[in-house]
C-alpha cells in the first residue's frame, strides 16, 4: 500500500521462474518501489508459492502450471486488488515480464474477455510488456484479439522470444486498439533490468542468450510504462 492512493492499481506478473531470490530484489527496486512512490496499490503473483513447484517451473513447454491456470492467476490477482478500498476498478494495470508479459497479454484476448464477463469478473484496463513473446510454436500469447491497449517493449538482441513478434501484428494491434505503443530498444537483451542476473548465459530453442542489464533501459522502460499509464487514468 502506497502512502497515499491515486485510485490506480499495479498487478506484477513475473517472469517464469517467479518470485526468487535472483529476481526479489529487482522486482522491488525498479517496479514496486517507483509504483508506490507514484501513489498506486501493488500487487504481484507469484505463480509457483505453495504449488509444489520445481524446475522447470514455468519455464519452456514443460510448465507446472497450465496456460489456463497461469490466466486464472492474472484474473485473481486483479480481483484482490479491485477488492482494496480506494482502487477504481477501472484503473487496474498488469506489467509482466517475459512470461509475465505473455500471460497478461493472453489475459486481455477476447477469448478471455468473454469469461471474465460471464463470470462477472474484472478486467485490467491495460497491460504492459517487457521482453515478452508475442507467439511460439506450441502457444500464442499476444494476437490483435485484444479487448484493451498494450504497451509493449522489446530488445533488439532478445533472442530468448523467437520471431513470433512483426510490425505486421503491431500495425493490427494498433487498428484496433490505438492508444497502444510498441517500442524497441535495439540494443537491450532479454532481461534488461535484472541486475540480479547480469552476465547470466542460457541456451535457448532460438540460440545463447546472455543477459546484459542496462540501467539507462530499465529508467526508460520505467518511464514510457508510467507515461502510458497515466495517460489511461485520465
Amino acid at each position: 500500500m502506497p502512502k497515499s492512493t491515486n485510485g490506480g492499481a499495479i498487478l506484477f506478473l513475473p517472469s517464469c521462474t517467479g518470485v526468487q531470490g535472483w529476481n526479489f530484489k529487482d522486482i522491488k527496486k525498479y517496479w514496486l518501489n517507483p509504483f508506490l512512490k507514484s501513489g498506486f496499490v501493488v500487487g504481484v503473483v507469484d505463480y509457483n508459492a505453495n504449488r509444489n513447484a520445481k524446475r522447470p517451473w514455468n519455464c519452456g513447454k514443460n510448465k507446472h502450471l497450465t496456460d489456463h491456470r497461469l490466466v486464472r492467476d492474472v484474473f485473481n490477482g486483479v480481483q484482490s486488488l479491485a477488492a482494496v478500498p480506494g482502487v477504481d476498478k477501472d484503473k487496474i494495470f498488469t506489467i509482466g515480464t517475459s512470461l509475465g508479459a505473455q500471460i497478461g497479454a493472453e489475459a486481455i484476448s477476447r477469448k478471455y474477455t468473454k469469461i471474465a464477463q460471464k463470470e462477472n469478473l474484472i478486467t485490467p484496463r491495460a497491460h504492459i510488456g517487457l521482453y515478452g513473446g508475442c507467439s511460439y510454436p506450441s502457444r500464442t500469447y499476444l494476437t490483435a484479439d485484444i479487448t484493451s491497449p498494450v504497451l509493449w517493449l522489446s530488445g533488439g538482441r532478445d533472442v530468448e522470444v523467437g520471431k513470433g513478434c512483426s510490425d505486421f501484428l503491431f500495425n493490427r494491434i494498433s487498428r484496433s486498439q490505438p492508444d497502444s505503443k510498441f517500442v524497441l530498444y535495439k540494443n537491450a537483451t532479454h532481461c534488461w533490468d535484472c541486475s540480479q542476473l547480469n552476465g547470466r548465459s542460457k541456451q535457448t530453442a532460438y540460440g545463447m542468450q546472455t543477459y546484459i542489464f542496462d540501467a539507462e533501459i530499465t529508467t526508460s522502460s520505467q518511464a514510457e510504462t508510467l507515461k502510458f499509464i497515466k495517460k489511461l487514468m485520465k
